[in-house]
């Protein structure tokens, strides 16, 4: 929800420990008055007794304030089989003679090798 809740909304003027927060929609109105509390407390817990309410108020964003920039969310690379086991694949694979199935069993055995990369424990290798 932060990442949500920059670019939907900023904080307003903080007067007699009051904070003013400005929402450009319903329903994040909403959203952000039923968790006032929650969010009192996590400001609370970071800035003592500063902020002591907050106010939800309905507003354009100012012109002046910039967007928080979005991070993109970086991808692993999917995992590979080594060569060796590229091979073996190939090899196992090749025996078949109609292509779609030889395609559908290569598909299959990698996916078995790197599962079974992931569940195995160190020192120990299983082979098919």
């Amino acid at each position: 929800m932060p990442a949500a809740l920059a670019r939907r909304s900023e904080p307003g003027e903080l007067v007699g420990g009051a904070l003013e927060v400005r929402v450009d929609n319903s329903p994040w109105l909403q959203e952000l008055t039923m968790r006032s509390p929650e969010l009192l407390a996590a400001l609370t817990a970071r800035y003592g007794g500063a902020v002591r309410s907050i106010r939800v108020a309905l507003g354009p964003r100012r012109p002046d304030a910039a967007a928080p920039a979005a991070v993109p969310a970086r991808r692993a690379a999917p995992p590979r089989l080594d060569p060796r086991e590229a091979r073996e694949v190939s090899a196992l694979a090749a025996t078949l003679p109609d292509p779609a199935l030889a395609r559908a069993l290569r598909r299959l055995l990698t996916k078995d090798r790197l599962a079974r990369r992931g569940a195995a424990r160190p020192g120990s290798e299983t082979r098919i």
